[in-house]
């Protein structure tokens, strides 16, 4: 991979809620695993490349503070998730054309459950740069590398676009077929200490997924990773599950797949893994599918 030589870049890569101060302080707080994923993949292939992390849910930066410092830093990517709800749509709207407002030159990039949900919307009533649709690890990836190298982005797999005013799409990636952990959460690049401390002093769980995916087809649902399930190797899971006990005394964990319980062979295993390699631990299970001795 070939960048432009002494080039260094830039991106923020945000978790962010509108301002709310006539509503009540958000009552639970999540680490964000999408954008700990997103981090852990474009740190891989670029030592020119500096991240810097806004999650507006554990730190007390405003909305009108971040965008001083994209104003001030102009950085070269900002990188956003979204989620469909809580006028979040006309929020990230006006967040993403005040930044394309305040520094053109910053390419915007959002995915997430909104962004595969109506990426055409986007395109069309923001100034949005690109949109990423379903998994985004690879997808990210290949788009900076093509942004970073001035190459054309419509052959990067997975994104909606503009060329001039045009808008264009180069449909979905093919799916990732085993969740390795190949690009490992950058934690360190995160204000960890605020999201585990909370996780102590209210006793809540540090959340894990081993699988992505739903085989169910609800036309209230849109599945943001596909119609099958893929999934992670378990020992892989433990392994993280272990660094997480070890490293910040965590020992409540919650399995946030949408259908873990749904393959019961790979359930009654797990179990037996986690009884032998994560002991003095308690587990959560979203799903109740069927019966398992824990």
């Amino acid at each position: 991979m070939v960048f432009c030589k002494g080039k260094k870049y830039t991106a923020f890569i945000l978790n962010i809620k509108r301002d709310m101060r006539y509503e009540k302080r958000f009552s639970t707080i999540h680490f964000p695993m999408g954008l700990g994923l997103i981090a852990g993949a474009i740190s891989s292939f670029s030592n020119n490349l500096n991240i810097k992390i806004y999650d507006n849910y554990v730190n007390t930066i405003s909305i009108n503070d971040l965008v001083s410092d994209i104003y001030r830093d102009k950085p070269d990517f900002v990188l956003m998730n979204s989620f469909l709800g809580n006028y979040q749509y006309k929020f990230i709207k006006n967040f993403i054309n005040k930044v394309s407002e305040l520094s053109p030159g910053t390419k915007t990039i959002i995915g997430g459950p909104m962004a595969t949900s109506i990426p055409d919307l986007l395109m069309r009533h923001s100034k949005i740069d690109y949109v990423v649709v379903g998994e985004g690890e690879e997808t990210i990836k290949h788009l900076l590398i093509a942004l970073m190298n001035r190459t054309d982005t419509r052959e990067v797999k997975g994104i909606y676009g503009k060329d001039a005013s045009e808008i264009f799409s180069t449909g979905y990636r093919p799916r990732i077929k085993l969740l390795s952990a190949s690009h490992k959460t950058p934690y360190e690049i995160f204000d960890i200490d605020k999201y585990v401390n909370y996780l102590l002093e209210t006793e809540r769980c540090w959340e894990i997924i081993t699988s992505r995916g739903c085989y169910g087809k609800c036309n209230f649902c849109h599945r943001s990773f596909g119609k099958h399930i893929t999934y992670r190797d378990l020992s892989e899971v433990v392994n993280e599950m272990k660094f997480i006990k070890n490293k910040y005394n965590i020992d409540r964990f919650s399995f946030v797949d949408d259908n873990f319980l749904i393959n019961e062979r790979r359930a009654e295993e797990f179990i037996c893994i986690l009884k032998m390699n994560v002991k003095n631990s308690n587990f959560v299970f979203k799903d109740a599918l069927i019966n398992l001795e824990i």
